[in-house]
């Protein structure tokens, strides 16, 4: 039985292969700046180990953002005008926002139902 990426024409898979990893990248950049600001604020929490911590997670923040700028960058250098890659992350970040709006809406209107039950006090508060 003949692969999916067999079938899929190299000129189809290309795009896609390098959105995953501009997705994937910046994930990894935005994981280890948090990553950093958590042990600044809050260094005696010690959710896990890092040998090294002072120069594995910069060294690592490093090549994840040569990872990404070179992810991002690669299509532009490769096309001319504005790469089909950074459409499709734009398209799949609209998607993204509205979702979260939408799921926004849902939870400030449940709430709201919850507290306007007409005793003007907040669900949970003992009378």
């Amino acid at each position: 039985m003949p692969s999916v990426t067999a079938s899929l024409p190299s000129i189809t898979l290309v795009p896609i292969v390098n959105m995953a990893t501009i997705c994937v990248s910046l994930t990894i950049v935005l994981m280890l700046v948090t990553l950093l600001r958590l042990r600044r604020r809050q260094p005696e929490t010690s959710g896990f180990n890092v040998p090294a911590p002072k120069v594995i997670i910069p060294l690592s923040l490093a090549g994840a953002a040569l990872m990404a700028l070179f992810a991002v960058g690669q299509p532009l250098w490769r096309e001319h005008g504005f790469p089909l890659e950074w459409k499709l992350v734009l398209i799949w970040a609209f998607i993204g926002l509205l979702f979260r709006r939408f799921a926004h809406t849902q939870r400030s209107t449940g709430l709201s139902e919850r507290t306007n039950d007409g005793s003007g006090k907040s669900p949970g508060t003992v009378p």
